[in-house]
């Protein structure tokens, strides 16, 4: 009840201070305000991949090579073919899911011969 209430006095002080903070808590947060209120309105059951941090995924920039994340993060849960992606990216690879098929915070880099090309993180509302 008291972390609900707090969400709602939160999410209402960001609404009324206006776009000067919006702008600052999405640089940041990781998952810009959806990921600071998402939770309060829809709860996540989002699964880490087992050496993923919150610091080394702040780490990761693009131009890194696969290897340089992998050393920073560990080995992602999944990796994928990726046909026709952003700025080339020819694999994806994911370090959390959701095991339920619901709510959760997405970290998700696209790579094109090794080299990360995109960098994603949401809170992913399903």
């Amino acid at each position: 009840m008291l972390k609900t209430a707090m969400g709602v006095v939160g999410l209402v002080a960001t609404v009324t201070a206006g776009p000067t903070l919006l702008s600052g808590v999405e640089r940041y947060s990781v998952d810009g305000v959806a990921g600071i209120i998402g939770p309060f309105v829809a709860p996540e059951d989002t699964v880490y991949a087992p050496q993923f941090t919150l610091t080394g995924w702040k780490e990761v920039r693009i131009g890194m090579s696969l290897r340089e994340v992998d050393a920073i993060l560990g080995s992602s849960q999944l990796t994928y073919s990726v046909d026709g992606g952003a700025d080339g990216a020819d694999t994806g690879a994911r370090w959390s899911h959701s095991p339920g098929d619901t709510n959760f915070r997405c970290r998700v880099l696209l790579s094109r011969r090794n080299i990360v090309v995109e960098k994603h993180s949401e809170y992913y509302f399903d």
